[in-house]
């Protein structure tokens, strides 16, 4: 697995364009230092700029994630908090991870909105969306259609069910383990031979019926991503990128970063982000083992006193 992404630095330029003067910005990473991290941003925007000198305004920009275009008063801003672009996502490292030769098993980091991530190469994690389920409460008009809609809801729930545990009959040498979650199911994988970006896997996800999207940014990162806390919506907290991004830029900004962490704490006692429903196969080991005790413990795998969130 890679070295995180531990510091993060902004450039921005004017530069004259074809159509007008434009602003750009870009934002690099590095592993190492906020000096490599700046040197890398330089590059980005002075790839960028090269481009825009010549071309004008991308219609989109294709640097990857991070980088933002103004012209005429009017900005034109990437996706900085997608995690589907080339650059790794913009998330603050908490956690890291090793065995006892110092290689990376696992990273944890603060999302955009504000969650816990577990990011690993070591062991695979598929998540599943369900179509959104009826609320809970009968309403007073419409029952009928109400409980047909349970009742769909649950025989897609048992089919998602049934699939996982078909793929793992055919797939006696792996462990497999099924948790449910918020919005559906996820899976953790190991014994299976084969990197989150190889073809086998991108297989794996399709006959599992991933997400699409999440499937696309394991094959683009090469690494899989597990949420460990609720979303902050879930717990009736707004987005932490909504307060201050990252990273901020004032103490004013980390101060207010570091208030809206103790109220999401706060606010998410009593949730967990999965429960653990089934687990078939040999019994998980070695670093893979690791990493899985990691993610129960942190996620509330076990914890039937609380809610999904």
């Amino acid at each position: 697995m890679q070295e995180p992404a531990r510091f993060w630095a902004r450039a921005g330029e004017r530069v004259d364009s074809p159509t007008g003067p434009v602003h750009l910005a870009q934002w690099g990473h590095s592993p190492t230092s906020e000096d490599a991290a700046r040197a890398h941003a330089r590059e980005r925007l002075a790839r960028l700029a090269e481009r825009v000198r010549i071309h004008g305004l991308p219609r989109r920009q294709d640097e990857g994630q991070g980088g933002s275009l103004s012209a005429g008063g009017a900005a034109l801003r990437t996706d900085e908090g997608s995690y589907y672009d080339a650059q790794p996502a913009r998330e603050e490292v908490l956690q890291e991870l090793r065995d006892s030769a110092d290689a990376l098993l696992a990273v944890i980091t603060r999302n955009r909105y504000g969650s816990l991530i577990l990011t690993t190469d070591t062991i695979a994690f598929v998540d599943i969306d369900l179509p959104p389920a009826p609320p809970a409460k009968q309403p007073l008009f419409g029952r009928g259609a109400w409980r047909q809609k349970q009742e769909e809801h649950r025989a897609e729930r048992k089919r998602r069910v049934d699939l996982i545990a078909s793929w793992a009959l055919r797939h006696p040498v792996c462990s497999v383990i099924t948790y449910e979650t918020a919005a559906g199911l996820r899976v953790a994988i190991s014994g299976l031979d084969a990197a989150a970006d190889s073809a086998q896997m991108q297989q794996v996800m399709q006959d599992l019926e991933a997400d699409p999207l999440y499937a696309r940014l394991c094959a683009r990162h090469a690494t899989y991503r597990a949420r460990l806390t609720a979303k902050p919506w879930r717990c009736g907290v707004t987005a932490l990128s909504d307060t201050a991004d990252y990273p901020t830029t004032s103490a004013a900004e980390q101060s207010a970063r570091e208030e809206w962490i103790s109220g999401y704490d706060a606010a998410r006692a009593g949730t967990r982000a999965v429960q653990r429903l089934d687990a078939s196969g040999p019994a998980v080991s070695g670093a893979a083992a690791v990493v899985l005790d990691l993610h129960d413990r942190l996620s509330g795998a076990a914890d039937g006193a609380s809610r999904l969130a």
